[in-house]
């Protein structure tokens, strides 16, 4: 976004914010009433657990949580300690809390320019943060946005005025003229900080582990991603490695936005093992895969990325691959309902109009008040972008699983959309289901904590009436959600039996 195009989103907020009364929201999820005190213990039985690590059932059994964590874990026939209320789940399937390691919580993962959208947007970042939990989310790491947004939100789910997940932060480190910098043009100094040398990024990481930050992010984006995609500065070699070294030693991943070849050998050689996206224009060689292996790096392809904006534009053969042609249908078949379940109704019509507006191969001749995608960005991260996610995974380099949840028609929530893309590719159900829980745990070093269902871990839990580990349709809908031991929602409908 440019200064012009800056100040023009700014004249459209201020109209906005004059005709908020225009605008109608949503009212916030309440929890379920508890089913036991902090202090008490309860007993889930007639369970079929779902060991994520090992891509298997454990049928006819029973978990017991104490504490805000697992307390035990057996058959119907073992013996636990008595617990203060049992329930019997009918046969459903307990799967650990899903992860989403790619989000950004406070962007309104829709667009809006009619009146009353300025009102809409905390709502929505809000919506954001309760769609998670109905959707059996209970952990993400935001990769920023807005941070003082991002303060208010993460206060307000932990004082319990909204249900919203478990928030991992981030600090993104940058170089004027970078990407990080472009896209936000206002940045809370805890979370964005400007480095101009080593000694500024190595100080920059101390400062975020001071602050309690959960991951560094940085950036190797040569060109914008929107039309007219201008060139922008990238972070020295010398700098970032100062930056992963220090990072090394704080105990906090550093992850890598990057979308292109050579943003990616930049990244290994600047010792990043945490790379977000896959590369779109240049397809993986062997030697490169053979270098994801050696490093023993993992990539969070975030296949979801250019769900939304990869559209056809004049002159452009990609689309007469069939491939193509079915992406585009499949897409145009469950957007509207997703838009439906997951923004407020001021941002359903906003999105539905620019998206129409997208899918017009003309639109990518003409000017236009805000960003527009760039083609070559976003349809290529469909075509080569999968094929280079395909060739990782059969080359077996570690996932991790996130979606970029805030950007236009992508949610925090919607991980299953995630998974159902890397089936697409070939990954089983059963292995995207354990990069968003496994895999993505032990990505930020909290596999001790969550990602799998064992004794003394957290208590967060994924109930669901189908078998997560067949198709990522079952993901869908959980019919119960667990945090922290405590039932955060239940699915009209759904009845679990007193005992």
């Amino acid at each position: 976004m440019d200064r012009r195009q800056f100040f023009q989103l700014s004249a459209l907020v201020a109209a906005s914010t004059a005709t908020a009364s225009c605008s109608k929201n949503t009212s916030r999820l309440v929890a379920p009433q508890p089913l036991v005190q902090p202090d008490e213990s309860l007993l889930l039985t007639n369970v079929r657990l779902v060991d994520v690590r090992h891509g298997r059932l454990l049928p006819d059994n029973q978990l017991r949580l104490s504490g805000g964590r697992i307390a035990g874990i057996g058959s119907s026939s073992t013996h636990l300690p008595k617990a203060d209320r049992t329930l019997d789940l009918g046969g459903a399937y307990v799967s650990p809390g899903l992860i989403n390691l790619h989000t950004h919580m406070t962007l309104p993962s829709g667009i809006s320019m009619r009146p009353g959208m300025l009102f809409s947007l905390e709502r929505q970042a809000e919506r954001n943060a309760e769609e998670c939990i109905c959707h059996g989310v209970t952990t993400v790491r935001d990769m920023l946005a807005f941070g003082d947004w991002l303060d208010s939100l993460t206060d307000k789910i932990a004082s319990g005025e909204i249900l919203g997940p478990r928030i991992l932060s981030s600090r993104a480190l940058c170089v004027e003229g970078s990407y990080g910098t472009k896209m936000i043009p206002i940045h809370n100094p805890k979370y964005w900080k400007m480095v101009h040398s080593a000694e500024e990024g190595a100080e920059a990481v101390r400062e975020a582990k001071d602050h309690g930050t959960h991951c560094i992010k940085l950036f190797q984006q040569p060109r914008e991603l929107f039309i007219p995609g201008r060139p922008l500065k990238i972070m020295d070699l010398e700098t970032m490695r100062a930056i992963t070294e220090e990072a090394a030693r704080q105990g906090l991943p550093v992850a890598l936005h990057q979308t292109e070849h050579g943003g990616f050998n930049t990244g290994l050689d600047g010792g990043v093992r945490d790379m977000q996206h896959v590369i779109r224009d240049f397809p993986f060689t062997d030697e490169d895969l053979r270098r994801m292996q050696d490093a023993q790096a993992a990539v969070i392809p975030t296949l979801t990325a250019p769900f939304g904006l990869a559209h056809r534009s004049p002159g452009d053969a990609r689309w007469a691959d069939e491939n193509m042609q079915e992406f585009d249908r499949w897409r145009r078949r469950i957007l509207p309902d997703l838009l439906r379940e997951y923004l407020e109704p001021e941002f359903v019509r906003g999105s539905l109009d620019y998206y129409n507006r997208l899918a017009r191969p003309e639109s990518y001749t003409r000017k236009h008040l805000i960003p527009w995608p760039d083609q070559n960005v976003f349809t290529s991260a469909v075509t080569m972008g999968k094929a280079n996610a395909k060739a990782l995974y059969d080359a077996g380099v570690p996932f991790g699983c996130g979606n970029d949840g805030g950007i236009p028609f992508v949610f925090p929530g919607a991980v299953h959309v995630e998974i159902e893309l890397l089936e697409s590719i070939g990954v089983p159900c059963a292995e995207g289901l354990k990069m968003a829980t496994w895999n993505n745990a032990r990505l930020m070093g909290l596999e001790g904590e969550l990602g799998s269902l064992e004794d003394g871990k957290r208590a967060d839990l994924a109930v669901f009436r189908n078998n997560p580990l067949q198709s990522s349709r079952h993901l869908k809908r959980p019919q119960m959600v667990f945090q922290d031991g405590r039932v955060r929602y239940i699915r009209q409908g759904f009845e679990a039996k007193t005992v």
